[in-house]
């Protein structure tokens, strides 16, 4: 218990799957190792702040954890109107702009409220979308060795997943929150340059 991230109680741990554990983490780096940011996105209230056009240049596309699915963005017309100073506090809510350079940044995207057998639904966003405190956004560091398609078909993976379930949310089939600090945790196993390349160009060929 004490050795547990954050002290969770892990109720299905077994020695089989510790065996399975230790096998996917051997030659792995962490997720939060390879990261510049790993964070949720904007906090504010979407009823005084998103709006259905575009009325100028401070206006950007928006995206919340419903419009993401594995390898797929569903853009729902809206657009935050991203101006730091309006966004800092209205009604007594303290909103949370995040730095922009998160959203202008190539990045993966994961819907932050989930659960249930495959709890990680995550897509590429090479577009700069800005995204809702129910979206996690992890953004690369520049030394990072792996591209944003190998990572995000490993986080859409079955093994990956039932990783995630197994350590962190005990499988629930209720609505849990996928935390930074798990998913900071994920063993991204170390591949070679051509084999990120096949995987990349399956996932591209997905997202098309």
């Amino acid at each position: 218990f004490y050795e547990n991230i954050s002290y969770t109680f892990n109720i299905l741990q077994n020695t089989e799957n510790e065996k399975i554990f230790l096998k996917m983490n051997k030659n792995s780096t962490k997720l939060g190792d390879i990261c510049k940011y790993l964070t949720s996105g904007i906090v504010t209230l979407t009823e005084k702040t998103v709006f259905k056009e575009k009325k100028d240049d401070r206006y950007k596309k928006f995206l919340r954890g419903s419009n993401i699915q594995p390898y797929l963005i569903n853009f729902d017309n809206e657009y935050i109107l991203y101006d730091k100073k309006f966004l800092k506090k209205m009604d007594g809510v303290v909103g949370r702009s995040r730095i922009e350079e998160i959203f202008l940044s190539d990045k993966i995207i994961l819907q932050r409220i989930s659960g249930g057998n495959k709890p990680l639904i995550a897509t590429t966003d090479y577009e700069k979308f800005y995204t809702f405190n129910s979206v996690n956004n992890i953004v690369l560091k520049n030394s990072a060795d792996y591209t944003l398609e190998y990572i995000t078909a490993l986080l859409n993976s079955n093994i990956i997943n039932w990783y995630y379930g197994t350590n962190f949310s005990n499988n629930s089939k209720l609505t849990v929150n996928i935390s930074k600090t798990y998913l900071e945790q994920i063993p991204i196993k170390n591949i070679t340059k051509n084999e990120q390349e096949k995987i990349s160009e399956l996932v591209n060929t997905i997202m098309k």
